[in-house]
């Protein structure tokens, strides 16, 4: 399905889901932020005490500063 950034502005939640073993071959700057709401970012889960446990070198800091730019 393909969404506008009007479905964004009309106040829609629109999920991208990011998966960081595309990355080689789909990097933050093909994603198009004016369409979306939120990013999920795959496979960083919470530890029992609700920390976030996420492996040394897999958070992709480029999607992330771009996203809170797009805001």
């Amino acid at each position: 399905m393909l969404v506008s950034a009007s479905s964004v502005a009309a106040g829609k939640i629109v999920v991208g889901y990011y998966y960081p073993g595309a990355t080689p071959s789909y990097t933050f700057t093909g994603i198009r932020y004016d369409c979306l709401t939120h990013i999920a970012h795959a496979f960083v889960l919470a530890n029992q005490t609700g920390a976030l446990d996420v492996p040394g070198g897999y958070l992709y800091p480029q999607l992330n500063q771009r996203a809170h730019e797009k805001m």
